[in-house]
């Protein structure tokens, strides 16, 4: 397909949608959704006692172990970077500023 048949193709395609894209007038408008005449409070559903959850206690212990864990997986990562630094077959052995490199 040479580049003068994908054109026209496409000037074809868009006379035929010429009215289709155009902007059309749009009505005023009316009074806001939901207003029935009389004017209604809204209304708010608020807790008695925010303070005492039923889960704190849960909450606190998963935090817990959460830094635990968090804690674990650093130690093994240094753990691991001191065995790869210290490796005999390393040329910059003992050199911590290889992690940075």
């Amino acid at each position: 397909m040479n580049r003068l048949s994908g054109s026209v193709g496409c000037v074809r395609a868009s006379a035929h949608l010429e009215g289709f894209w155009k902007p059309q007038q749009l009505h005023p408008p009316t009074s806001p959704i939901g207003t029935s005449g009389a004017a209604q409070a809204p209304t708010l559903f608020v807790e008695e006692d925010e303070d005492a959850e039923p889960h704190e206690g849960a909450v606190k212990v998963l935090a817990g172990v959460g830094f635990a864990a968090a804690l674990l997986v650093l130690v093994l990562q240094l753990m691991l970077a001191s065995h790869w630094i210290s490796a005999e077959d390393n040329p910059k052995s003992g050199d911590w500023s290889q992690l940075i490199e």
